[in-house]
């Protein structure tokens, strides 16, 4: 079970990150661009907004509070949000702005990449909600981003 969890919460949003890519790759020619621009913008607006938040937002790993040792090594240092979660989650909602069916199975995937972080003891419950939240306000902006550069051509 050990190695499931550590597969979950250390290599499994490599898989997520790969999908999505070549997702843009299968994509067809007249919408690749927008896709891959999407993709890369929302990444990266939710990697920036949760750093943001977690210089706002502390919350202690709980392997620190239950003085533990977590089955993935990992400095004491805040949890909140998780930063694979984010990353997973933020790719899986631009994918879905694209392709529903890819968007929500990358949705599930990314749930279970912050479960074996969850699992691990290296964050919180709070901190994959966090996350969730953050690529939630990513993908909202970049959809509006979008929509300006749309009315705009």
């Amino acid at each position: 079970m050990d190695t499931l969890i550590i597969f979950l919460g250390s290599y499994l949003h490599f898989f997520i990150i790969a999908t999505a890519l070549l997702s843009v790759i299968f994509a067809s020619s007249k919408i690749r661009l927008e896709y891959i621009s999407f993709l890369i913008f929302v990444g990266l607006l939710a990697y920036l907004l949760g750093e943001l938040v977690g210089m706002v937002v502390y919350n202690p790993r709980p392997f620190v509070i239950l003085e533990v040792v977590p089955l993935i090594p990992h400095d004491p240092t805040n949890g909140f949000p998780s930063t694979h979660a984010l990353v997973s989650i933020s790719i899986a909602f631009a994918v879905f702005v694209f392709n529903k069916k890819l968007g929500f199975v990358l949705f599930l995937l990314a749930i279970l990449v912050g479960a074996g972080r969850v699992f691990a003891q290296i964050h919180s419950v709070e901190d994959v909600l966090g996350s969730i939240v953050v690529a939630l306000v990513a993908v909202c902006v970049g959809l509006f981003v979008k929509k300006v550069f749309k009315n705009q051509s």
